[in-house]
């Protein structure tokens, strides 16, 4: 089975859950190939736009299975949700590994100017449920792990580093926090 055949219905997949296709960013859109494009879905109801990398799972990265990123946002703020996806996959391929669900990546300083954000927490899909998180083969098998990528406060990441990343959901839940928003106060 050749690779265009193993993970064939991936574009399918997102659309199912992330909405309509909407256009996509070449792999050298920065002037070399970097291994990986960016595709950007988008749903008017509730008005969110997501930036997902499109490559990854054929570079040369260690991880439990292959995997690819994504990163969803209010409609408004699809350039950082595409920046947040180029930045954390440049950084898998270049270090040749991949990232896990819970794992947290800290910035010294805000990955978003004017924000709080300054972290980011790798996780399952908080808006898509767990069918989103795999693709799977025509047999029912998983194929391919899809991570999501949370933008987050310090605060946040050092609570859920002292404590479970489940335990920020439940913060999150309890304070109403909208993740689509990363111009949104700390929930810790």
């Amino acid at each position: 089975m050749n690779s265009s055949e193993r993970f064939g219905g991936f574009v399918a997949h997102l659309e199912r859950h992330l909405g309509t296709l909407r256009g996509a960013e070449g792999p050298e859109a920065e002037g070399r190939n970097r291994g990986y494009s960016i595709a950007f879905f988008e749903r008017s109801d509730p008005g969110i736009i997501s930036a997902a990398s499109n490559g990854i799972r054929f570079q040369d990265v260690t991880s439990i299975m292959p995997e690819e990123l994504v990163c969803t946002l209010r409609h408004d703020q699809e350039n950082v949700a595409r920046y947040l996806v180029n930045v954390v996959s440049s950084m898998v391929i270049g270090s040749g590994n991949g990232i896990e669900y819970d794992q947290i990546i800290k910035n010294d300083q805000p990955l978003i100017p004017q924000t709080e954000i300054q972290a980011i927490l790798a996780a399952s899909s908080p808006y898509f449920g767990t069918e989103f998180d795999l693709l799977r083969d025509g047999r029912g098998n998983p194929e391919l792990q899809i991570i999501t990528l949370i933008p987050i406060t310090l605060a946040e990441a050092e609570y859920a580093e002292e404590n479970e990343p489940e335990d920020l959901f439940e913060e999150w839940q309890g304070s109403r926090t909208n993740l689509l928003d990363v111009r949104r106060a700390s929930a810790i």
